[in-house]
C-alpha cells in the first residue's frame, strides 16, 4: 500500500481515483466498440482495484463486478462470469447505501433552508450552449455520488432484462438528481427511464418523459441519443411528428458552428433512422429509392470510422433488396435487385472480416473466447449463403425448363440444334448475372463451412447445419436431370426422351448413339443426385436436434419441413412425422405472435413483462450461453399454462410410439408459397399379428402404412378464401356495431339497469 513504484496501485501513485475511474471506463466502453473485447477485461480489472482498495466504495465494486460478468458471458468466460456474479451480490441496491444517501439529502435541505443555498456539485449549464461545447464539461467530485453509480448499475440491468431492479434504481437516483440539483446526471436518468418505457411499450410514458428531457441542458451524446429515441417512439404513435422531429434536429445540426467528426455522425445517424423507419410503410419504387438513402449512410458511417454500425445498414439494405427481388422475381429488375443485395452482403462481411482479422491480431484471444465480431460475422456469412442459394436456385430452374424442352425434341433436332446454335449477345447486367450464378453454389458452400467454423454453440451450429442442408438439396435438384427422385411415383421411373421418328438407318444409328449417351449422362446425375440428397439429409437433422435442444422453433420449423422434402415417399412414415413436426412449430410460432393480444392491457401484467424481458433476452444476449437471468426467466414463464402448451418437444417425433394402435392421423399442410399442399396419413406402431395355433394356416395380416403425397395447387384459390373470410369478418364485426348501436337507441335494459334481458321460459332462450 505504501509502495511508490509505478506497477503499485495505490493512492501515491493514483492521487486522482475519480477522474481514473471515469476515464478508464470510458476506455473500457470505446474498446468495446471498436470490437476489442478482450482488452476491456484488463481495463476494468484496474477500474475495480482503484474503487476498491483505494476509493473504498463498496457500491462501485459491486457495478464493476456486474460490467465484468456480462462482459465474460458475451466472450463465452462463464466461469469467470459466474465468479463476478457471486462477488456482485443478489442484490441491486444496499438499503444501508439508500438510507445514507437519503439522509444525506434531509441534512442537505435543512442547511439549504437555512442559508438559501442550493447545493449541487455540478455547475449550471447555459441552457443556450453550444452541444459540442458541453459534451466536454465534467465535473469530477472528490468522490462519486451514489445516483451515479445507481444510474450506471440501473442501464447495465435493462441490458441483461432485469427492469423491475432496474426501474428502483433509477427512481433513487432521480430523487437524488433533484435535490442536489444535478442536471447533467438528471437528463441522463430521464433518458434510461425513457428507453426502459419504451422497451416495455409503455409510449405514453415514454413521450412525458422526452418532454421533460428537453427543459435540460444537454450534452451532445445525450441530445443525440434522445432524439433517436423519439423516432423509435412516435414511429408506433405519430409517424408526421417523426418526420417534423427529424426535420428540426436536423436544422439544429446544421446550425452548429464547429466542425466536428460527431456534427456528421449525428446527421447520418438521424437520416438512417429516419429511412429504416419509413421502409416499414413503403414500397415499390419508393423503397427502392430509401434503400440507395441507406446505402449512402452505411459508406459514409464507414468513411468516418464506425464500421459496425454501417454493417448494420447494409445487413438492413441487403434484406430488404433480397425480399423485394424475390417477390418481383420472373420481372426484369429482379435480377439487378438481387446483385445488389449481393454487393451489400459482400460490403458487410469484408468488413466485419477487416474486425475480426484486427482483434484477432491485437487482443489473441484463446480458443475457449467466443467475440461478438466473430459471431457477427457469421451472422452475415449465412445472410450471403441463403441469398446465393435464392440466386442459383433460379439459374436451376432456368436450366431445368430448358432441359425439359431439349428432352421434347427428337434426335435430329437436337443435333440440328447443336450446331446452328449461337451465342446470343447480353448486357453487361447479364453477364454478371450468369457468372455469378454459375458460381453461386460454389460460394455459398464456401461460406457455409466459414460460418461452421466460427459457430460456438448450439444455436448458431443450427443456423449453418440448416443452411448447408438447405443449399445442399437445391444442388441434388438441380444434379438431377428429372423431377425429384422421393417424389416420382417409383424409383427409376422415366419419362421419354424425344421422339423415335426418325427415318434412314444412318440417322437412326446416330440417334441410337446419343440416347446411350444421354442415358449415361442420367445415370451418372443420379447418382450424385442421391449422394447431395443424403448428405442434404444428415445436415439438416443435424439441425433439427440442434433446434429443438436450443428452442429455436423457426429453425426447427423450416429444417422439419426440408426434410419432408428430401424423404418424400421413399419413407412415408419419417416424410409423416416431420410434417406433423413442421405443422408444430408453424402453429406455436403464430400462437407466440397472438400471446400478447390476449389480454388488452398484457404489457402491464406479469406475463406480459415476462414476456418482453424474453424477447430482449433473446435477441441482445449471447446465443451460446445462458445467462443466469435468462434461466430465471424461462423458469417463471414455464409457470404459465398457455407459455408450456406452445412449447415442442424435443421428443415430439415419438409421439406415434405413445399411442394406441387404432389412432390415426390425417395431417394437411401448404407449403409456404401455397403452391403445393402436402397430405400425410399418421399410423402408430402396430402390433405383430397373433401367432396361429397348432394346425392352423397362417393367415396373412393387412398391412397398414403410412402415405404421403403432394399436389400442386393454385395460391389464388387460397387466397381467394382468406379474402372471403375477411370479408365475412368485416361484415360480422358491423352487423354486431349496428346491432349494439340500435339496441341502444331503443333503451336495451342490459344498457339501462345493467341486468341482462330475460324472457319467459328458459332464461338462457335469449342468449
Amino acid at each position: 500500500k505504501d509502495s511508490k513504484f509505478s506497477s503499485a496501485i495505490n493512492s501515491s501513485t493514483i492521487q486522482k481515483p475519480c477522474l481514473s475511474v471515469h476515464y478508464l471506463g470510458l476506455l473500457a466502453d470505446d474498446l468495446s466498440k471498436a470490437s476489442l473485447h478482450p482488452l476491456s477485461i484488463p481495463v476494468l480489472l484496474l477500474q475495480l482495484s482503484i474503487a476498491e482498495y483505494i476509493m473504498q466504495c463498496q457500491p462501485l465494486v459491486c457495478l464493476l463486478h456486474r460490467r465484468i460478468a456480462v462482459l465474460c458471458f458475451m466472450l463465452g468466460l462463464d466461469t469467470a462470469a459466474c465468479y463476478h456474479n457471486e462477488r456482485a451480490g443478489g442484490q441491486t441496491i444496499h438499503a444501508e447505501d439508500m438510507a445514507r444517501a437519503r439522509a444525506e439529502a434531509i441534512l442537505l435541505r435543512k442547511d439549504a433552508m437555512k442559508e438559501g443555498i442550493k447545493p449541487g456539485f455540478t455547475h449550471p449549464l447555459d441552457p443556450g450552449q453550444d452541444l459540442l461545447a458541453m459534451e466536454h464539461m465534467w465535473v469530477c467530485p472528490d468522490v462519486i455520488p451514489a445516483r451515479e453509480v445507481w444510474l450506471q448499475q440501473a442501464q447495465l440491468l435493462v441490458e441483461q432484462g432485469q427492469y423491475q431492479p432496474a426501474r428502483e434504481l433509477l427512481d433513487e437516483a432521480f430523487q437524488s438528481c433533484e435535490v442536489y440539483q444535478d442536471r447533467v446526471t438528471l437528463s441522463r436518468v430521464l433518458l434510461a427511464q425513457a428507453s426502459l418505457a419504451a422497451i416495455e411499450k409503455n409510449y405514453s410514458l415514454a413521450t412525458d418523459l422526452l418532454q421533460k428531457l428537453q427543459k435540460f441542458p444537454l450534452t451532445a451524446k445525450v441530445w443525440l441519443e434522445g432524439v433517436l429515441l423519439q423516432c423509435e417512439v412516435l414511429s408506433h404513435t405519430d409517424l408526421r411528428l417523426m418526420d417534423a422531429t427529424v426535420e428540426h434536429s436536423l436544422r439544429v445540426l446544421s446550425k452548429q458552428l464547429c466542425t466536428n467528426g460527431f456534427l456528421e455522425y449525428a446527421k447520418v445517424k438521424l437520416r438512417a433512422k429516419h429511412v429504416i423507419v419509413n421502409m416499414s410503410r413503403l414500397e415499390g419504387s419508393r423503397l427502392l429509392d430509401q434503400c440507395q438513402v441507406l446505402s449512402a449512410c452505411a459508406n459514409h458511417l464507414a468513411q468516418l470510422g464506425h464500421h459496425n454500425e454501417a454493417t448494420q445498414l447494409w445487413t438492413i439494405e441487403a434484406n430488404t433488396l433480397k425480399c423485394v427481388g424475390l417477390a418481383m422475381r420472373g420481372q426484369g429488375q429482379y435480377k439487378q435487385l438481387l446483385l445488389k443485395a449481393l454487393d451489400s452482403c459482400r460490403k458487410s462481411r469484408c468488413t466485419l472480416q477487416t474486425l475480426l482479422d484486427s482483434a484477432r491480431e491485437l487482443c489473441k484471444p484463446s480458443q475457449a473466447m467466443s467475440l461478438p465480431v466473430q459471431r457477427k460475422l457469421m451472422t452475415s456469412l449465412l445472410d450471403e449463403a441463403h441469398l446465393l442459394a435464392a440466386i442459383f436456385e433460379d439459374h436451376s430452374h432456368t436450366q431445368r425448363d430448358l432441359w425439359n424442352k431439349r428432352r421434347q425434341k427428337s434426335s435430329a433436332e437436337k443435333l440440328i440444334e447443336d450446331y446452328t446454335k449461337e451465342t446470343a449477345d447480353q448486357s453487361t447486367e447479364d453477364q454478371v448475372w450468369s457468372e455469378t450464378s454459375r458460381c453461386a453454389i460454389e460460394q455459398a458452400l464456401s461460406s457455409l463451412v466459414s460460418a461452421y467454423s466460427l459457430a460456438s454453440g448450439e444455436d448458431m451450429k443450427a443456423q449453418c447445419s440448416y443452411a448447408l442442408g438447405h443449399v445442399l438439396l437445391l444442388l441434388s435438384e438441380h444434379t438431377s436431370l428429372h423431377d425429384p427422385l422421393q417424389w416420382r411415383g417409383e424409383v427409376g421411373e422415366r419419362e421419354g426422351v424425344g421422339e423415335s421418328g426418325e427415318v434412314g438407318g444412318h440417322l437412326s444409328a446416330l440417334s441410337v448413339v446419343m440416347m446411350k449417351e444421354e442415358a449415361q449422362r442420367e445415370e451418372t446425375c443420379e447418382a450424385e443426385s442421391l449422394k447431395f440428397l443424403t448428405q442434404a439429409t444428415q445436415s439438416l437433422a443435424q439441425a433439427l436436434r440442434l433446434a429443438l435442444q436450443c428452442g429455436n422453433l423457426e429453425i426447427a420449423k423450416e429444417a422439419a419441413f426440408q426434410l419432408v422434402e428430401c424423404f418424400g415417399c421413399h419413407d412415408a412414415a419419417s416424410s409423416a412425422q416431420y410434417l406433423a413436426l413442421y405443422q408444430s412449430c408453424a402453429v406455436s410460432l403464430e400462437f407466440h405472435k397472438l400471446l400478447p393480444l390476449l389480454h388488452p392491457n398484457i404489457y402491464h401484467t406479469e406475463l406480459g413483462a415476462l414476456l418482453i424481458q424474453n424477447a430482449h433476452l433473446t435477441t441482445n444476449t449471447s446465443p451460446h450461453s445462458h445467462t443466469p437471468t435468462a434461466d430465471a426467466n424461462l423458469q417463471k414463464l414455464q409457470q404459465y399454462e398457455c407459455w408450456k402448451r406452445l412449447a415442442v418437444s424435443i421428443e415430439h417425433l415419438e409421439l406415434m410410439r405413445s399411442l394406441p394402435s387404432h389412432f390415426r392421423c390425417v395431417v394437411l399442410q401448404h407449403s409456404p408459397d401455397k403452391t403445393q399442399l402436402y397430405a400425410a396419413y399418421l399410423i402408430p406402431p402396430q402390433p405383430p399379428p397373433p401367432a396361429p395355433k397348432k394346425g392352423q394356416t397362417p393367415v396373412p395380416a393387412d398391412v397398414i402404412e403410412p402415405v404421403v403425397c403432394r399436389v400442386s395447387v393454385d395460391p389464388k384459390t387460397l387466397l381467394s378464401l382468406l379474402e372471403l373470410v375477411t370479408d365475412f369478418k368485416k361484415e360480422l364485426s358491423s352487423t354486431l356495431l349496428k346491432e349494439q348501436f340500435s339496441s341502444m337507441q331503443n333503451g336495451n335494459p342490459r344498457q339501462q339497469d345493467g341486468n341482462p334481458r330475460q324472457q319467459d321460459g328458459n332464461p338462457r332462450q335469449q342468449d
